[in-house]
């Protein structure tokens, strides 16, 4: 996986580096011709430049600083108005990935005290979610309390909240992203809820906790697991139905797979099933969606489209993040994704 590790971080550098340039002196982010910013953008460019930071513990990145950045995103996302609790929720995890705590945060320490007060209550303000954004507020309590801006640490209870929604809304034990509709909606939200929560507990300073709440969540998650090994088409083409597909259903299925290699809930008999399932929506992912000439990722054109939930820019740096995720996973997973003929 050492290859495939670097050549997700070379697509890093160069998605990161061809939209750091839209970071506005406030924070704010320019959006491409042709769309329209969304809120919730300032939290996602933070996150991508956290993970960035996280994979190569670099400051820098042709010329921007990113500490400079990452403090003007996370600070516009504070102030911003109306509906950002996306946003709030990536912020929270963008802050961790530059310390676990506020006396060893590099982002801490050029925020403003306004700022800080602010970012404070926000991550405080709880609402009784039944859709995916129940991930939300598990990231936002584990910010908070691993910053230390509070003394009682409520992830576990959310965490223990969020399964017990699946247990109520589901028999079969799928995420229901629209609790009391007819008929549910088991979209690849459900893939995002496990994903996002499980990399909101890799980043606390409560290590035990983690180690408590993983196993209810492999029970679900492995539930997933097994329906990509029918669902992703021989092309590669991962999750193509629902809400918010086109490069997210790539991009949240091989990250669901990775964390699933390193956390051991991929036996080694199946090992070489998954990594061919790796390989196949990685390869579809980059010639479908990056644009190999100019280095950045195409959502949105005559052949290629979305939800309207998702930006240029924030799947660009969506993108950027993922890409940096999947290369430390793959180091700490090892193997290799070249193919091979797989076991009768």
């Amino acid at each position: 996986m050492e290859n495939f590790a670097e050549q997700c971080m070379d697509m890093a550098r160069s998605i990161l580096g061809h939209n750091l340039e839209a970071i506005n002196e406030d924070g704010t982010i320019t959006p491409v011709s042709g769309d329209t910013a969304l809120p919730d953008e300032p939290g996602h460019a933070a996150h991508a430049i956290g993970e960035f930071y996280r994979a190569t513990q670099e400051t820098s990145l042709d010329g921007y600083d990113l500490i400079d950045l990452a403090a003007r995103t996370l600070t516009a996302q504070t102030f911003t108005e109306g509906d950002k609790e996306n946003g709030l929720a990536y912020s929270s995890l963008a802050l961790l990935c530059f310390g676990p705590a506020k006396d060893r945060n590099l982002v801490w320490e050029r925020l403003l005290d306004e700022t800080r007060e602010e970012l404070d209550r926000q991550l405080l303000i709880r609402t009784d979610y039944t859709d995916h954004q129940q991930a939300f507020n598990i990231a936002k309590a584990v910010a908070r309390f691993s910053m230390g801006l509070s003394k009682k640490d409520e992830t576990g209870k959310l965490v223990d909240l969020l399964i017990e929604r699946i247990q109520s809304t589901s028999t079969t034990g799928f995420f229901d992203d629209k609790a009391g509709s007819i008929g549910g909606v088991f979209d690849i939200y459900g893939i995002l809820s496990f994903i996002f929560t499980r990399q909101a507990l890799q980043l606390p300073s409560n290590m035990h906790l983690r180690d408590r709440k993983l196993p209810s969540l492999r029970t679900y998650a492995e539930k997933y697991l097994r329906m990509l090994t029918d669902l992703v088409r021989m092309d590669g083409l991962g999750w193509s139905y629902g809400e918010s597909i086109g490069a997210y259903g790539q991009m949240h299925c091989i990250t669901l797979i990775l964390q699933a290699m390193r956390d051991g809930w991929i036996s080694d008999e199946q090992k070489p099933y998954y990594f061919e399932l790796l390989r196949r929506l990685f390869h579809f992912f980059f010639v479908t969606y990056l644009d190999q000439e100019h280095g950045f990722l195409v959502i949105r054109d005559e052949e290629r489209n979305t939800s309207h939930k998702h930006s240029t820019r924030m799947a660009n740096f969506d993108a950027a993040r993922y890409l940096c995720q999947w290369a430390r996973l793959a180091k700490s997973i090892g193997g290799t994704m070249d193919p091979k003929p797989l076991p009768s």
